[in-house]
């Protein structure tokens, strides 16, 4: 794609502007794909139509090294037309500060409360295999019995995305809050109080639908594998703790309105 080509994709007036600052990175169940830009302008590879992984790998790296290109004759262009000569502008950022931050925000409590919800997410998925294709089996012989007051297939579909739920926001999350606790540090000393909707809290609102959709998916694998009770209680615990606390820490989340979502 040349920069001429995705500015005609950027003109476009049905756009919504800003709907991927705040989205959850699930384009494949979204319904407004058509008015992203990011998503319109993203080349689609899918990793089955490369030889090897090395060569899907090459080709990422690669569109990601044209969007750089193109962004940055952009942004010369703009500076062009406004008079601006980008080599006379310094920048003088408190590195140190910077670091401090990313430190404090990593070493929180939600950080690490999240962390660890990474870690069991993993461990579940590491070992959940037989009890995995022992329910399938279960269902595949509800199914054959016509059982009544059972939809096995349905079952299966609600366990299918149960399962793809988990897996998605498992590190979603843990994301979200450290950008949201970022923002937050520097919310603090670019807006005053109520003068803006904040970037912290509409990170901290798809961190909180993150958990909100995790929990209901783990009440899901709860309900089907009761025999995981003792695991899987603990991580609805764990879930219910991290949404009380970002909640707490960031009061005006759930009010965000999301581009596109929310309005």
């Amino acid at each position: 794609m040349t920069a001429d080509e995705l500015m005609s994709i950027m003109d476009n007036p049905n756009l919504i502007s800003g709907i991927y600052n705040y989205c959850d990175r699930w384009c494949e169940r979204c319904t407004k794909t058509d008015r992203c830009s990011v998503f319109l302008t993203t080349p689609k590879m899918d990793p089955e139509n490369f030889p090897d992984e090395e060569s899907y790998f090459d080709a990422v790296f690669q569109s990601l090294h044209d969007s750089f290109l193109i962004s940055m004759e952009l942004l010369q262009r703009s500076a062009t037309e406004k008079g601006i000569d980008l080599d006379d502008i310094s920048t003088n950022p408190d590195l140190a500060q910077i670091e401090l931050n990313r430190i404090e925000v990593r070493k929180s409590p939600i950080s690490n409360l999240a962390n660890d919800y990474v870690v069991i997410g993993h461990e579940w998925f590491n070992t959940c295999a037989d009890s995995l294709k022992a329910l399938e089996k279960s269902l595949q012989q509800a199914d054959q019995m016509n059982l009544p007051n059972r939809n096995p297939k349905k079952e299966a579909a609600d366990l299918r995305n149960a399962l793809e739920v988990i897996s998605h926001y498992n590190r979603q999350i843990y994301v979200k809050l450290i950008r949201a606790q970022s923002s937050r540090l520097e919310d603090v000393t670019t807006f005053e109080k109520d003068e803006f909707p904040k970037d912290s809290d509409g990170s901290a609102k798809v961190a909180l639908i993150g958990i909100d959709h995790s929990i209901k998916a783990w009440e899901v694998l709860w309900h089907h594998l009761p025999e995981q009770e003792d695991t899987i209680l603990p991580i609805l615990s764990l879930l219910d703790s991290l949404r009380n606390q970002t909640e707490a820490l960031f009061p005006e989340a759930r009010d965000f309105k999301r581009p596109g979502f929310d309005e």
